[in-house]
């Protein structure tokens, strides 16, 4: 019997761990810019977001964004925060599995780009007809600046956003690359005659290592290095 409920008492001791080592505290991630590909580097590297789960995989339904879909990358805020972009137009906020809330772009405009957000945790985007929007924490529109006139007919792709400390950079295939603070000021813009990859990276000053490529096999391609404010250092 004694034997019975010392094995009783261990295996619930361990079941007790499991659950503690299984519970997350959400890392804000606050004081940080949050990009796509594990930082503004783009080098996979994810040690900074936490523990994974320990837990099996469980599938979540939300009924209200079943319809919409997912337009682009999720992006993720915090361990239980997730900012996701919905085909039919909306951006959604999902705090520790539930909805916390939602805002539509203009006129039934989508996500074009990949997300980004400042160390405050305001979220960004471009829209398809070339809007830059910046979304509050809380869900509200704080500013929206054109960053190209995109029409229907016009054949132009997005590249992910880039948040820095200072700002956030946008850039199309069309070759055009813009910086704006945080604020909505535009604080610099180039163009060039080549079209830019999916998403650029930067390092912890700034600098800002472009590819840019003629899309043409056999064409040279080229490689931009530029600092934070917009000069080309080679």
């Amino acid at each position: 019997m004694e034997i019975e409920i010392r094995n009783l008492l261990t295996a619930l001791i361990i079941s007790l761990i499991f659950i503690l080592s299984s519970c997350k505290n959400d890392d804000s991630n606050i004081g940080k810019p949050i990009n796509n590909y594990g930082g503004c580097e783009r080098k996979n590297s994810y040690e900074q977001g936490g523990d994974f789960y320990r837990q099996l995989y469980i599938i979540e339904d939300y009924d209200s964004i079943n319809a919409g879909a997912c337009i682009s990358n999720l992006l993720p805020i915090s361990e239980q925060k997730i900012i996701f972009p919905s085909a039919d137009g909306r951006i959604i906020c999902i705090n520790d599995k539930k909805i916390q809330w939602q805002i539509f772009l203009d006129s039934d405009n989508v996500a074009a780009s990949g997300m980004a957000a400042d160390p405050e945790h305001n979220i960004y985007i471009v829209d398809n007809a070339g809007k830059l929007y910046s979304i509050s924490e809380k869900g509200k529109q704080r500013w929206k600046k054109s960053f190209l006139n995109i029409s229907d007919k016009d054949i132009i792709s997005l590249s992910d956003l880039l948040a820095q400390k200072d700002g956030i950079i946008a850039a199309a295939s069309n070759g055009v690359i813009a910086k704006y603070s945080f604020q909505g000021k535009k604080l610099w813009q180039r163009n060039f005659d080549m079209s830019f990859t999916k998403f650029f990276p930067s390092d912890s000053l700034g600098n800002i290592a472009l590819p840019l490529t003629h899309n043409n096999f056999g064409a040279t391609d080229t490689l931009v290095f530029m600092n934070s404010l917009g000069k080309i250092l080679w």
